[in-house]
């Protein structure tokens, strides 16, 4: 992990991926609010679950809504 700077003051940020699913919280489910434009709740929901397997659906991944290795290759993270 890694501490950087933001508006918010000091946040912690993961160097290694890990795989988050539905129920995860945490940096990486922050990131993936924002990919989406999703509102910032830091918890991997219903909705957000929805916009993964859309987007691995588009992108001929897997859409099993968990991210995971080639989800992380895909969305650029």
């Amino acid at each position: 992990m890694i501490l950087s700077n933001s508006s918010d003051g000091y946040e912690f940020k993961e160097i290694k991926r890990r795989l988050v699913k539905k129920g995860s919280f945490g940096y990486t489910v922050k990131e993936l609010h924002n990919y989406f434009k999703l509102e910032n709740t830091g918890c991997f929901d219903d909705i957000l679950e929805q916009k993964i397997k859309d987007f691995q659906s588009i992108n001929n991944l897997k859409a099993d809504g968990i991210v995971g290795l080639n989800t992380y290759k895909y969305l650029g993270l």
